[in-house]
């Protein structure tokens, strides 16, 4: 019964493949069982959230710039606590009232928000600029991506992009994901943790929207700025410098890591249709750190 419930869903997100790449065990809880959650969302994701939707704001309003020093950066960190105000009474992120724990957590994404702006105002001769904010497919709008036999969903925070459809080398382009707590991933740590998003959105970059992707980066939102970590095509590193991407996140064949990332996924898949949620401790990077996986040491001191 599990396993034709299983095989039903043919649509999947790349944080839900991760998971199960993480921990099938988990994964079975948390998406297949999706217990219902009592009371509001917890609070730092609540505050992830309207982060989110505030840099869609800001950015969507100003497709193709960045904010620049002496020029705008003051009007662009003029628009953050307006829209951080007004979007944290949305019902999907709540955080709209007067009370103490509200306020603060207003003014952290204010802050947060204020301090990325700033680092993006550092970048030196940018060559890639925004083209498109919750880049949506499967979600809100759209069709989902098919990858063959199975589909893809999700919402790429930014896509940043760099010359034209149909003219010279054509339209290349940037995945960014915001992070606002400590995801942040480097080249070797995406492949040691199996992560997936940022390849396969780089994917449907392609794909879908004709872009040629180039890198994709995980970019902490964050009051003291940070560096941006991912993976970046060794030959392009020169046209992003301004993202100052980590030298070992480099690349040499940033296809293949896509291709090799769409085939794991392929495997994934397969497993949860065929209701295959076995896997050995082994493989599985947190196998034992989930609730819903006994730690064979407590149940030998248990019994």
């Amino acid at each position: 019964m599990a396993a034709a419930l299983l095989a039903e869903n043919r649509t999947f997100s790349a944080t839900a493949l991760e998971a199960f790449a993480a921990c099938p065990y988990g994964w079975f809880i948390e998406r297949a069982l999706n217990p219902m959650r009592f009371g509001p969302e917890p609070e730092p994701m609540a505050r992830g959230n309207l982060v989110h939707k505030v840099l869609a704001r800001i950015y969507g309003d100003r497709i193709g710039r960045i904010p620049r020093h002496g020029k705008d950066l003051e009007k662009w960190l003029e628009a953050v606590e307006p829209a951080v105000n007004e979007l944290a009474a949305d019902d999907d992120i709540g955080l709209g009232s007067d009370s103490a724990a509200h306020r603060v957590l207003r003014r952290q994404a204010v802050n947060a928000i204020s301090g990325y702006l700033r680092s993006e105002a550092d970048r030196e001769s940018p060559g890639f600029m925004p083209d498109a904010t919750e880049a949506d497919f499967g979600i809100k709008n759209g069709e989902p991506q098919d990858m063959g036999g199975w589909n893809l969903r999700g919402s790429i925070d930014r896509i940043d992009v760099s010359g034209e459809k149909g003219v010279g080398a054509g339209q290349r382009g940037i995945v960014l994901d915001y992070k606002t707590g400590s995801g942040v991933f480097s080249r070797v740590e995406i492949a040691r943790h199996r992560k997936l998003q940022l390849q396969l959105y780089l994917h449907v970059l392609d794909e879908r929207f004709e872009i040629k992707p180039v890198a994709g980066l995980y970019v902490p939102v964050s009051r003291s700025g940070g560096k941006a970590r991912g993976i970046v095509d060794r030959d392009s590193a020169s046209d992003v410098a301004d993202l100052n991407p980590n030298r070992y996140d480099k690349e040499k064949e940033l296809s293949i890591e896509i291709e090799a990332a769409v085939a794991e996924a392929n495997q994934i898949v397969q497993k949860i249709l065929k209701g295959k949620i076995d896997h050995n401790p082994l493989d599985c990077t947190k196998h034992f750190s989930h609730a819903a996986v006994p730690d064979p040491e407590l149940r030998q001191e248990a019994s």
